[in-house]
């Protein structure tokens, strides 16, 4: 009786979950082609001194003058200081370094800005990214057919342990499993930390970046849905980050994540859409807790465990092999990945306990390997 019960909610909610899929699904927003394309290139960089060089040299090879470059310090001790002013950009050293969030420090940057200079678009990008070839291009090419916001590929520039790999396998499976699926339905994407750009009216419009949370990048993505900005999943567009090596490094990174999430859903404006979209997300998380219950209550806890990590793997492997061309791994790191991604899903479990019971989470420098 009960798998009949649990296979009426199952089959329930992935009914409810595809009706409010329909009834979110929004109007495609006209767009609006721009012509100039004057833009400004936000860095947020406090102790980037091991990774900023090689990160300047990729901006410099698309970006020659450097002088709409802004690289944020709080410390003019800071090594990064000397380093970007050698290479020609603007180094702004923060005058209220009360909060040491990225989103305060861009707000706190742009608003200077915002005082003699107007710029048509800005890249928001972390002090470890590297673009690749024609970045800046493509994405301006975007900006020119009318996308107030457009979001580049992440992918993975440490593919050393198994951790750094799934973690970067994290950013592909949320463009191949969320991203592109939610276009299907007119919503917006899903921001993949940085490596964005934002129309220059709405940063005007907000009077600097006041996006404040553990993350930012989710608390700009809740902002493009309640104000229906255009939007781009910027596919062609890649650019290169480093991920945590050890799982200890990765769950404190997740946990921060994740009370940044909590915290945005909770304070966002609460539109029908708002409440519907997060009506669906809990659904699907009860439908993936219904599914492995039953495994678990049909086959026994080892095998339906064992059947868990199987369909894990499963979508480890769409992942790998929608994404392949993107996807820079050799066969040894994709068996690697498959084997133990896994398990790096498995420790969301900690993640989400952690996050929703400790308090005094603040932002953690993440150690870079400044690798090349």
């Amino acid at each position: 009786m009960i798998f009949i019960v649990l296979d009426i909610a199952v089959i329930s909610l992935l009914l409810i979950i595809f009706f409010l899929l329909i009834i979110t699904r929004k109007k495609k927003k006209k767009l609006v082609k721009n012509r100039s394309s004057k833009y400004a290139i936000i860095i947020p960089a406090r102790d980037e001194s091991e990774v900023i060089t090689r990160t300047l040299d990729a901006i410099k090879i698309q970006n020659k003058k450097m002088d709409n470059t802004y690289v944020i310090i709080e410390d003019k001790k800071d090594p990064t200081y000397k380093i970007a002013e050698e290479y020609g950009a603007n180094v702004y050293i923060r005058k209220k370094p009360i909060k040491h969030t990225k989103g305060n420090a861009i707000d706190e940057c742009i608003k200077e800005i915002l005082k003699d200079k107007h710029y048509d678009l800005y890249f928001i990008l972390d002090a470890d990214n590297i673009i690749e070839k024609d970045f800046i291009k493509k994405m301006l090419a975007y900006w020119k057919e009318g996308y107030e916001v457009a979001s580049a590929y992440r992918n993975t520039l440490n593919a050393n342990t198994w951790v750094s790999i799934s973690s970067g396998l994290l950013f592909a499976a949320q463009n191949v499993l969320l991203n592109r699926y939610r276009k299907l339905f007119n919503l917006p994407l899903i921001l993949c930390g940085s490596g964005f750009y934002i129309d220059g009216r709405v940063i005007e419009k907000l009077g600097g970046f006041p996006f404040f949370s553990l993350t930012e990048d989710f608390e700009v993505s809740l902002y493009i849905e309640d104000n229906n900005l255009s939007n781009k999943l910027a596919l062609d567009c890649m650019y290169l980050d480093e991920q945590p090596l050890t799982l200890k490094a990765s769950i404190n990174q997740r946990v921060r994540w994740l009370k940044g999430v909590f915290t945005n859903i909770k304070k966002r404006k609460k539109s029908l859409t708002s409440t519907l979209y997060d009506l669906t997300l809990s659904l699907a998380a009860l439908l993936l807790v219904l599914f492995s219950i039953e495994l678990i209550l049909f086959f026994g806890l080892l095998k339906g465990l064992l059947l868990i990590y199987l369909v894990t793997m499963l979508i480890t492997i769409i992942t790998l092999m929608i994404d392949n061309e993107r996807i820079r791994l050799n066969n040894f790191q994709k068996i690697k990945c498959i084997i133990f991604n896994p398990l790096f899903l498995y420790s969301y479990i900690i993640c989400v306990i952690k996050a929703l019971f400790k308090k005094d989470i603040t932002w953690t420098k993440t150690k870079h390997t400044g690798g090349k």
